[in-house]
């Protein structure tokens, strides 16, 4: 027996975990990427109080994070990365405010100008190369972003990009923010705009595929996110959304391939894999199978935003298979 159901998904940028403490203090952060084949996405970032470990938690899909309850104190943040080296962070909690930011830099290079003798460690060398006045502002645009003030952001980055227009990661912020902000067409310009700049900038590609998937070009969309994935071997993002391509146009076993893949790269089901999954086995009339997805789901998601949907879908199934 079959039934017509389809799972409605939202595929918007996932939400960052929160790392929950007791305090009323909060550590948010952004890790901006310029390095060739590294991806912010799904990256565990650790904090530590006097060299204890007190919280641990993964980015988003835009590389933020952030950890809530905190109190006053002194902190280190570290983003731990799988082919680089961590990346710290101080974070003095000394004053009246309640909400600090952090932004972590992915370096590209090593050079002996810019290492740390004591520690070894290096800074970003295209972050170090914008003006003092274009890096306080690319700053202020992250906690703008950070904070949901995505047009504040914006007229930050367009300040920053009038100064440096090469500079890659202000595209790919720019894009998410206009994203949020509903403007795609310009999204999509701001994306591919990073992805010229840096042909191995992950994050952009893997984005500007997802805003083509949802705008309906799947065929640009693949483009993209092959090209990401030729850099980031190893993003459930990337898969995941070559899978929903190659679905769209009903290259339903090329597209299972994929999103199994991104099912076994996505440890901590940041992404709605499994939804997608359900609609390919509807799709082709494997009921049990679609079940055991949407069941699977439930048990590795029940807070999830698509959650009462896939009840309601799985309990249509139930009575269908009566």
């Amino acid at each position: 027996m079959t039934t017509a159901l389809a799972l409605a998904l939202i595929l918007g940028w996932t939400a960052y975990q929160d790392s929950l403490g007791v305090g009323n203090f909060i550590i948010q952060g952004s890790l901006i990427s310029e390095a060739a084949g590294a991806s912010v996405n799904a990256v565990t970032v650790s904090l530590y109080k006097d060299g204890s470990s007190v919280g641990q938690t993964r980015t988003d899909d835009t590389g933020k994070f952030r950890f809530r309850g905190l109190t006053k104190g002194r902190y280190e943040v570290v983003a731990n990365l799988e082919r680089h080296p961590p990346i710290r962070e101080l974070v003095a909690m000394n004053t009246q405010n309640q909400v600090y930011h952090v932004s972590l830099f992915i370096r590209t290079e090593r050079d002996p100008k810019t290492t740390n003798a004591a520690t070894g460690s290096t800074v970003d060398l295209a972050y170090l190369r914008l003006p003092r006045k274009a890096q306080q502002e690319f700053e202020r645009a992250l906690r703008s972003s950070n904070e949901g003030q995505y047009e504040k952001s914006v007229r930050s980055l367009r300040t920053v990009l009038e100064q440096e227009p090469n500079f890659s990661p202000a595209h790919n912020q720019l894009g998410i923010n206009l994203y949020l902000l509903g403007r795609r067409q310009e999204a999509a310009q701001a994306f591919l705009k990073a992805t010229q700049l840096d042909t191995c900038y992950s994050h952009a590609f893997f984005n500007l595929g997802k805003l083509l998937n949802e705008s309906g070009d799947h065929l640009g969309a693949i483009e993209f996110l092959r090209a990401g994935l030729a850099c980031d071997f190893k993003s459930a993002l990337g898969f995941f959304q070559l899978g929903v391509a190659y679905y769209q146009l009903n290259s339903l076993q090329v597209a299972e391939s994929y999103l199994k893949k991104a099912l076994e790269l996505d440890f901590d089901h940041t992404h709605p894999i499994r939804l997608e999954l359900a609609n390919l086995y509807l799709k082709r009339g494997e009921m049990p199978r679609a079940a055991a997805q949407l069941t699977a789901f439930l048990q590795e998601t029940p807070e999830a935003p698509q959650a009462a949907q896939a009840k309601k879908a799985l309990e249509q199934l139930a009575r269908a298979q009566d």
